[in-house]
This record gives C-alpha cells, sequence and structure tokens, in this order.
C-alpha cells in the first residue's frame, strides 16, 4: 500500500484538538524525573492509551544512585513538598514560592530551614580569586545574569549554603528583555559523593531589583551607614528516595518481530508544554489514530510492530535501551517527538526534522521529507497541480540534544529522526504554558509523525523512487550549504563531493533493510545518480583522496561502553567536564561543540586512528581541529570510555564513512564486544 494512498486517511482520522487536551493534562504535572509528580503524569498518559484501547503498561527501570545503565549515572529519586524564599531585609517580600511556580526552585534542591541568612552577589566574574575580600561561609550567594554553574565553587569550596539565579539563557529569539516575568528550569544533577545544596530561580525583573539592593547596600556600607547585603528566609522541604524509571510504553502489534519506534520525553517541570507535554501528546495521538485505523480494517496491519516510548530525557532512554538489548537488534528505526506543538509566529514555531548523524546514514529522513512533501498539499495555487501551506519546516542535518543522539550512536545502530521546533522562546521558562499551543500546529505534528511510522512499518517499494528523489535534493542542498559556509579549493571541495557522496550512497543502501531485496535495482541507479551528481558538483572525476596531511596522531581508539555519553547524570568528572569545557575555549572557532563531541564518540570503531577520526569530525562538522579530536580522546580515555590501541599503528589510510555499512548497507552491525 502506497504513501500517497493513506496519508489523508491518516490526516482525517487524526485530531489536533484530542491531542492538545492531552497535552493540557500533563502539563498539570510537575515532571521532574523520578518524582511522585512525573509518576502521576506516566499514569494519566497510560490511562489514556488503555482508554483508546491500545496495549500498554509501564515499565519500571531501577536507576538508583551509584547504578549505571550504560554511561548513564543513576540518581536518587526526588519530591518537593515546600519550596520558598522570602526576602525578610530590609524589606520583605515573597520572591520563590515552589507550589505556585515549581521552576522557583532548582529542581533537586536539598532540605533547608533557615532565616536572616545574608545574600551575597557575586558580580565580578566567576573566578573565586576576585571574592578575597567577601565570607560566603553561612550565606546565600546571587549570580545575576549569568549562569550559575560556574559559581558552585561557592558553596564546594566556601561554605555558602545554596544559590540564587535569575539567568535566562540567551538564544536567537530571546533575551532578558523578552521574558522580564519568567523563570528558567535548572536541574542538579548530583553525583555519588555530593551533598545536594539548594538553588532558587527568580525572574529577570525580580532580579534587577535584587541587584540593585545589593548594590545599594554596599555602597551604603562603605560609607558606614547600615548593613552589608540583604536578608533573607528560606524554607525547602524535599524527601529523596532509591530512583526508578517509569517508561510508558505501548504497542500496536504487526505481523513480524521488527519493531518501528516513536519516542517522546514526559519530564521537566511543570508545565512545560510544548517541551515536551506536547511531543507525548503528539505520540499518543499517531498511536490511538494508527490502532483505530488498523483495527477497523482501514489500514492493513503493518509488517512491524508500533512501539511508543514515553520517558524522562535521556536517562530514561539509556536505562530502557540498556534493559532491553534483546530487542534492539529488532528495532529497524525511530522518530523521537520533541517540542511539536507550539503556535507558528514570529521567530519561533518553525518545525525542524533532524536527520541522523554521517555515522548512520538512513533514508528515513528522505522518507519523511516525502511524508511532509504529500502532506503540505493543503491549498492549491495558481499552477494546475501545485499546492502551498502555511506550516513552516525544514530538512536539517543532525544535532544533539534530545533522545534521538542516543539512539543514532553506531554502538546502538538505530537510526532515529527528530521533529523539533528551533526556535521556541520560551524554550525551558515558566513561560512554557498552554497558551502558546496550537491544535493545528499539533495536528499537522502528530500527523507527520503517524504517516512516518506507517510507512517505516509498512514499506512498499513503490515509494522508493520518491523517497530518493527527496535524498537527491537533500544532497545537492547539504554540499550548496558547505559551499556557502567557508571558500574550498577544487580538489578539496572534490574531495568533500567524494565524503558526501558515500555518505549518500549508505543512505541508499539503509533502503534495503526496509524494503528488501526488491529494492536493489533502484538502490544501484540511485548510488549512480548521487556519483554522477557528486562528479557534476565537483567538475569533474572526484579526486582520490589524499594522504592525511600533517597526520601525526595514529593512535586506535577503542570503545569500552555502549552508547553516547548522558548528558543528564554523567559519568564523567567535575574535572573531566572542565577539561573538556576548557578545550573548546581553546578553539574558538568550533560551535556546537557538543554534537561535535559525538561526532568523534561515534567514528571510534577499533579501526580508525585518532587522525583519521579527525578528518571526518572535519567532513561532517565543517571544523577542522586535529587538537581537539585528540584532546577530546585523552579526557574519554582517562576516564575509561575509551582506551588506545597503541600496537595497531600502520600506514595512514582515508576512511570516508562507516566501515559496518561501507559495503553492502544491508545491515546495521550489532556490536559483539564492547
Amino acid at each position: 500500500m502506497e504513501l500517497k494512498d493513506y496519508v489523508q486517511t491518516i490526516h482525517n482520522r487524526l485530531s489536533g484538538a484530542e491531542a492538545y487536551a492531552a497535552a493540557d493534562k500533563i502539563c498539570g504535572y510537575n515532571r521532574v524525573p523520578l518524582s511522585e509528580g512525573y509518576d502521576r503524569a506516566a499514569a494519566c498518559c497510560l490511562e489514556e492509551m488503555r482508554r483508546a484501547g491500545v496495549e500498554s503498561r509501564i515499565f519500571r527501570i531501577p536507576l538508583e544512585r551509584g547504578d549505571r545503565r550504560w554511561t548513564q549515572e543513576g540518581f536518587d529519586g526526588w519530591t518537593c513538598r515546600r519550596g520558598e524564599l522570602r526576602l525578610t531585609g530590609p524589606v520583605q517580600e515573597l520572591l520563590c514560592d515552589y507550589r505556585e511556580n515549581p521552576m522557583s526552585l532548582i529542581q533537586r534542591s536539598g532540605d533547608a530551614s533557615m532565616g536572616e541568612v545574608p545574600i551575597v552577589m557575586l558580580d565580578r566574574g566567576s573566578s573565586p580569586d576576585a571574592y578575597p575580600d567577601i565570607e560566603l561561609r553561612h550565606t546565600v550567594v546571587f549570580v545575576p545574569v549569568v549562569p550559575y554553574a560556574p559559581y558552585l565553587w561557592a558553596v564546594t569550596q566556601r561554605g555558602a549554603l545554596g544559590i540564587i539565579t535569575d539567568c535566562i539563557p540567551e538564544t536567537f529569539n530571546r533575551d532578558r528583555r523578552a521574558l522580564p516575568d519568567a523563570r528558567s528550569y535548572f536541574t542538579f544533577y548530583w553525583r555519588r559523593d555530593e551533598r545536594p545544596c539548594f538553588g532558587f530561580v527568580l525572574t529577570p525583573r525580580q532580579g534587577d531589583r535584587l541587584r540593585e539592593l545589593c548594590r545599594r547596600m554596599e555602597e551604603d556600607w562603605r560609607r558606614g551607614a547600615g548593613p552589608r547585603c540583604p536578608t533573607c528566609e528560606i524554607q525547602i522541604e524535599t524527601a529523596a528516595a532509591p530512583g526508578c524509571v517509569q517508561v510508558v510504553e505501548a504497542l500496536i502489534p504487526g505481523r513480524t518481530e521488527d519493531e518501528v519506534v516513536v519516542t517522546a520525553h514526559l519530564c521537566h517541570a511543570g508545565p512545560s508544554a510544548n517541551d515536551n507535554a506536547s511531543g507525548c501528546a503528539g505520540a499518543m495521538e499517531a498511536m490511538r489514530t494508527l490502532a483505530g485505523l488498523i483495527r477497523e480494517g482501514s489500514l492493513p496491519r503493518p509488517r512491524c510492530s508500533l512501539r511508543m516510548l514515553l520517558a524522562p530525557e535521556v536517562s530514561g532512554t539509556f536505562a530502557y535501551l540498556a534493559a532491553c538489548e534483546e530487542r534492539i537488534p529488532r528495532i529497524k528505526a525511530a522518530i523521537n517527538l520533541d517540542m511539536i506543538g507550539r503556535r507558528q509566529e514570529g521567530r519561533s514555531g518553525m518545525l525542524g526534522i533532524w536527520a541522523p548523524p554521517d555515522a548512520l546514514p538512513s533514508c528515513g529522513i528522505d522518507l519523511m521529507a516525502y511524508v511532509r512533501s504529500l502532506s503540505n498539499r493543503e491549498a492549491p495555487s495558481f499552477n494546475i497541480g501545485g499546492y502551498v501551506t502555511p506550516f513552516h519546516s525544514q530538512i536539517m542535518e543532525y544535532n544533539g540534544g534530545s533522545d534521538h543522539y542516543i539512539y543514532c550512536d553506531p554502538t546502538v545502530g538505530i537510526p532515529c529522526i527528530t521533529l523539533m521546533q528551533w526556535m521556541d522562546k520560551n524554550y525551558h521558562t515558566s513561560s512554557d504554558t498552554m497558551a502558546d499551543i496550537d491544535p493545528e500546529m499539533l495536528h499537522k505534528s502528530a500527523a507527520m509523525a503517524a504517516c512516518w511510522l506507517y510507512a517505516a512499518a509498512s514499506p512498499d517499494v513503490a515509494d522508493l523512487p520518491h523517497v530518493f528523489a527527496h535524498m537527491r535534493e537533500r544532497f545537492l542542498t547539504v554540499l550548496h550549504a558547505a559551499a556557502e559556509r567557508r571558500s574550498w579549493e577544487p580538489a578539496r571541495y572534490g574531495e568533500l563531493c567524494r565524503y558526501e557522496m558515500e555518505v549518500f550512497q549508505q543512505a541508499s543502501g539503509d533502503a534495503l533493510r526496509f524494503y528488501g531485496e526488491e529494492a536493489r535495482p533502484l538502490v544501484e541507479r540511485q548510488r549512480e545518480y548521487l556519483r554522477c551528481l557528486a562528479e557534476m558538483e565537483a567538475g569533474g572525476a572526484l579526486p582520490v583522496p589524499r594522504p592525511l596531511e600533517g597526520q601525526h596522531d595514529r593512535r586506535i581508539p577503542r570503545r569500552r561502553i555502549r552508547g553516547p555519553l548522558s548528558f543528564v547524570g554523567s559519568m564523567l568528572d567535575a574535572e573531566a567536564e572542565e577539561e573538556i569545557e576548557a578545550l573548546a575555549r581553546r578553539n574558538p572557532g568550533l560551535y556546537g561543540y557538543h554534537s561535535v563531541n559525538h561526532f568523534i564518540l561515534f567514528r571510534v570503531d577499533g579501526v580508525r586512528t585518532v587522525s583519521e577520526i579527525a578528518r571526518l569530525v572535519g567532513w561532517e562538522s565543517r571544523y577542522d581541529s586535529e587538537a581537539y579530536v585528540s584532546g577530546y580522546l585523552d579526557v574519554l580515555s582517562r576516564c575509561g570510555v575509551i582506551d588506545f590501541d597503541r600496537q595497531s599503528c600502520r600506514e595512514s589510510r582515508v576512511v570516508w564513512c562507516e566501515t559496518a555499512r561501507r559495503t553492502s548497507g544491508a545491515g546495521i552491525r550489532q556490536p559483539s564486544n564492547l
């Protein structure tokens, strides 16, 4: 059954209003991972799926502090009953109340009950050496405007009790002035031996007033007129318990044991409407719609089963995959829904459709491009057979930052695409409410996800020419974007064309996993198409890869862990994290270095040298620095993430793409010894 034959059926059945109502329910819970609020939200989602007649359960996975699931460190469960910050001198004012606004408190703060505590403002920079004249012991430090994390030394080294911040991290479409009454969403993740402190989050408007008060009192104190600092009262009541991840799991059985997965993260402090009540609601509505259509016979039962996973972001995905390793080889592909319901307006709401990384090429992103083209036929244009749409979306190259990066690690081997609205100016703030959620946007995003799920689970080779047409378009877009970013000498640009050609040829071969040997003639023709396009772009025959210039690091790193590094409870120690930050600062041209770090680890296969990895990372990230790659791998080696095979140094060679898929592209290697 071809995709074009059922796109409209799915769009007509799926309800944006139902998805909106589900998102609204989820927003009513403060969904901090491993908390009572999260567990209640999970139970609510389970009830919704069972009411829709979809086989569902809560899958519970222990993740206590001291545990590890792949690279994910466990942490305590946390529930907060009360969290108040009250200014007591020279004026009285309630600044923060957790029960009124959960983002008033840095999540996972520890207990505290104290009064008349001095508030000391740290506004001379983040170095401890900038504050030799200020006693911080038994104070609360106020860190205005900037992120608070670089100031945690005040607690760990100088005896401060906790932190107050008013930081709104600035992005392309927002700054403090745009959200004067919003609070940022921050979370502590305590390592095994750390004692929890506490932190409060002010709005920018409150922070400006407190900053002015601190400065005025400092000036008066220097003139001998009054106390040096304002004072506050703090009341925090929390409870810790052994951690247990709860994953909402739903299944639409297929005709085989193979699976296609839709995932969305259920966590974040309330309300967190777009991030990510919208993604969870969209996943549930996609499953409800497909289950109903299959049950009534409007759609045939798919070849692959459809599985939905709602889990705590990153930590829940690590826990689930580590607990279900035997199922991983059967998962053909996945789609991650993270922020899909915001009203499109101004500089907010564009829907990004993110591809897997070059280390795991897949035609899944091009299948979604085909779905999008069919979904965008909303209003006829003046041309016969032409359409226009008011919906803004874009196919994008890989970026990290959500659960998809775990699936996409080659040691996991599940190509995962992501739907994510970026930018959303209310992202990770208390202003992310249902007021900006649009049922029409939810309908569009969830319907596209449902169509992709069913097409991936019931592949029809008749769709493949359309998928490959979108792949060729993406191939040229990637090359043209690379050419616009920097000037290339002809030979170097020819090498880039060859690199991208091989990545896309492997993505073509990935179609054999879905469509079988019947698709091989189309795959071979697509590979030849890509070769011709690459040669046309390069202006002639593609150059033979040159030896790596300046190659000096011939060590061969090997993975000692499965999956990437978690950014929620990392197994790296604080010293290693600081070293990586410093390494990035020494490379000022490096942008988005967290994704670059993914590219590095993704290419570690026990065969490539550090220099060869650096070349591949340079092609994918458009940033060449063997020094950064080598330094990053040195840090990982000291932390036990990798080791080096120093006995296998050999003559330089060039390896362009993922070794396991270079030849046939017919399958994804499941690592046998990690």
